[in-house]
């Protein structure tokens, strides 16, 4: 259990492709969301665990979040690859000052950064307007504008690679497993599935860090950029978090 344990908590840092997964379970607030998306970026990205962005850079934190805040660095803005609000986040970012400068060196000038790093649809910060992609988008004056779409955590800037943020965030207290599975089963979402787009409609939901342990349970599908997995989900006493296979 010991090795179980020590990759499922690097799986839970990255925020990775996990929870890609839950990108219908998305609510604690009855508001509700409607995000619609093309059926061309569907089906480019659904069997990938990263999107590379041309990222314009309207506006980032000054300063990277405290671990006992998460550690991360919010970045807000717009690339012609997602056609979203976007917020991009690099991980444990004080330990990246180099990256962070370069964040900040574009940061309002119209000037594109590269970046690559792992998508998801969240809806943490959704607010109660409507997410339609390729619609158009103008700067943002907030680092947390109404958004679904985040790149985070952020892999590569530029040419610098930035898997050696992928750890744990000393000082930061995760989400307990048992509640947030629990909230995230108990999620209700709509699709509808038109010509040319896809609409979900859902709500707003939490739980972005959690900790838990995974036992994988099936076979694993490798991607390009990654692997898909189907597991098993535990607190960190061993007790069921869910009560199916994620």
């Amino acid at each position: 259990m010991a090795g179980i344990t020590h990759w499922a908590r690097r799986i839970v840092n990255y925020g990775i492709t996990f929870f890609v997964l839950f990108v219908l379970a998305c609510a604690t607030a009855t508001a509700q969301i409607e995000i619609t998306l093309k059926n061309t970026f569907i089906e480019k990205y659904k069997s990938r665990a990263t999107i590379d962005a041309n990222f314009t850079v309207d506006i980032a934190h000054k300063k990277p979040n405290p671990p006992s805040k998460d550690g991360d660095i919010h970045i807000a803005g717009r690339a012609s690859e997602i056609g979203l609000a976007t917020v991009a986040e690099i991980m444990n970012a004080a330990s990246e000052p180099d990256s962070v400068d370069a964040i900040h060196h574009v940061e309002g000038t119209n000037q594109t950064i590269a970046m690559t790093g792992v998508w998801r649809i969240w809806c943490e910060h959704g607010g109660s307007s409507q997410q339609v992609q390729g619609a158009k988008l103008t700067k943002f004056t907030t680092t947390n504008p109404d958004h679904v779409f985040e790149i985070h955590p952020i892999t590569h800037l530029g040419e610098t690679s930035l898997l050696e943020t992928l750890h744990t965030i000393e000082g930061y207290q995760a989400k307990d497993a048992s509640q947030a599975f629990l909230s995230y089963e108990n999620k209700k979402s709509h699709i509808a599935l038109k010509k040319t787009t896809t609409t979900l409609t859902t709500t707003m939901g939490g739980f972005n860090y959690v900790d838990f342990v995974m036992r994988i349970t099936g076979d694993q599908r490798e991607v390009t950029d990654g692997r898909f997995v189907m597991a098993q989900v535990f607190d960190r006493v061993g007790r069921n978090a869910a009560t199916a296979d994620c």
